[in-house]
């Protein structure tokens, strides 16, 4: 069963929690056995550029470069990537950029991922007032339900903070503006038994999305839990992408295509979307 646009629209606010933001990150940034080659970041935005090739068409535009790339024998010290992928459909125009997405290992006690990301796409042309006046007032109930979902998994270990920040309304009551902040803190001394130190994601998570008729914002910071399980040496990383894509790994090139594919389909159903 496909989800109404009420419940599309919704999943953008709360894709914090459905992207697990914290795993994705921590599956980017993590490194394993140390692999002999060197390189340079001209090396690797020209792979980059080779995968993204077959995306590019008369309706699709698509770029992705890193802006900085340092690893050491072990693992992805720091990196930074920008990208966007712009579509033409027969009901709108969408543009999905990711403005900045930066990591950062440090001391290692506190490696930090950040993310900028835009959609430009007209909303009210794409799902109507009524709906976009629906989903907001029932954004609260979601917050609501996003929250427990962390206090399920983790019980009183995290404190979730989750509300409205901005809700802005025309002469006629129409929704124009929203904005949303989920931040939550992780007390690794009060984990339950069922969790161990090892399969808890993050330290510290802040994420703010606001709407408004032009398209969505998303900025978000997640510090990850050095002691996490994906961190470990058997667990490729940022390092292993990059290796493996510079002597063409089949097996590294389908799993990144999937995740440019992800993006190139996101564009394809927003600009096909119609009241």
């Amino acid at each position: 069963m496909q989800p109404t646009k009420s419940q599309s629209l919704k999943s953008l606010f709360t894709m914090p929690k459905a992207l697990r933001l914290p795993g994705f990150a921590a599956a980017l940034v993590v490194s394993s056995v140390a692999l002999a080659a060197t390189f340079t970041i001209q090396d690797v935005n020209l792979k980059v550029l080779e995968l993204i090739k077959p995306f590019n068409n008369p309706v699709t535009k698509m770029e992705f470069a890193f802006t900085s790339l340092n690893v050491d024998a072990t693992r992805a010290l720091d990196f930074g990537f920008t990208g966007f992928v712009s579509k033409l459909g027969s009901q709108n125009e969408a543009k999905l950029e990711v403005k900045k997405a930066q990591y950062s290992y440090g001391t290692g006690a506190k490696p930090t991922a950040s993310v900028d990301l835009n959609v430009e796409f007209d909303i009210v042309k794409a799902l109507g007032q009524d709906v976009i006046n629906k989903v907001a007032g029932e954004l609260d109930d979601a917050l609501v339900e996003m929250s427990a979902d962390f206090v399920k998994d983790y019980g009183s270990a995290i404190t979730v903070t989750a509300k409205t920040e901005e809700l802005k309304l025309d002469a006629a009551g129409n929704v124009e503006v929203v904005k949303l902040r989920l931040s939550a803190v992780m007390d690794f001394a009060k984990l339950p038994a069922t969790k161990t130190l090892d399969a808890v994601e993050f330290q510290t998570l802040d994420v703010v999305v606001r709407a408004d008729t032009k398209g969505l914002t998303l900025q978000g910071e997640v510090v990850l839990n050095p002691l996490y399980r994906g961190f470990q040496s058997d667990q490729n990383g940022m390092k292993e992408y990059v290796e493996k894509l510079l002597v063409d790994d089949e097996q590294t090139y389908a799993e990144l295509k999937s995740y440019l594919g992800f993006f190139d389909a996101a564009a394809d159903w927003i600009v096909e979307l119609k009241p």
